[in-house]
């Protein structure tokens, strides 16, 4: 399961929903993910929220790329070895904040 410390510390202003979802499926690779919600302030629009946070992952060193519109992903490498993994992030717009999926699995990348 890939851990919620992978995501920073949030800029002031942003706050974690509390709603969270964590799952793990399979097939020839066995995968995790745990999907999590970034709220703003009173006021603030999704897409303020989403470069906010997309801003402080960047600065973090998370190689994000876009996709589709309103929307952000990247991978990064964890482990050595025989634990070498990719753990993926996504960002995507929602009606009141940001949807951040942390995804990992075993495909030994």
């Amino acid at each position: 399961m890939p851990p919620a410390a992978e995501l920073p510390a949030l800029p002031t202003g942003l706050a974690l929903s509390g709603d969270e979802d964590l799952g793990c499926g399979g097939g020839s690779s066995t995968y995790c993910n745990r999907r999590l919600h970034v709220r703003g302030t009173a006021g603030q629009s999704s897409d303020e929220v989403g470069r906010r946070l997309h801003d402080r992952l960047i600065a973090t060193g998370w190689p994000l790329v876009p996709g589709d519109p309103g929307e952000w992903q990247g991978c990064r490498t964890r482990g050595l070895l025989l634990d070498r993994h990719e753990l993926c992030l996504s960002l995507e717009s929602a009606r009141d904040g940001v949807t951040v999926l942390l995804e990992t699995g075993d495909t030994w990348s």
